[in-house]
């Protein structure tokens, strides 16, 4: 949670691009990285991913 926080605080005040703001976004990769899901757990998420694109897509398009 403390880690989460201090990341949006970093991307608040600097943005994506800011060097700091980097470093914690990779910081909470690094937390994040032990935890495997099974395949239908992830096809569930990526189908949300790529249905949210899809949406945002289409609204870009009208």
């Amino acid at each position: 949670y403390d880690q989460m926080e201090i990341t949006r605080k970093a991307l608040k005040k600097h943005g994506r691009a800011n060097k700091q703001a980097i470093a914690e976004l990779l910081a909470l990769a690094e937390l994040f990285m032990p935890i495997k899901l099974v395949p239908k757990q992830f096809e569930g998420l990526v189908e949300r991913v790529r249905s949210a694109l899809e949406r945002l897509r289409a609204q870009e398009r009208a």
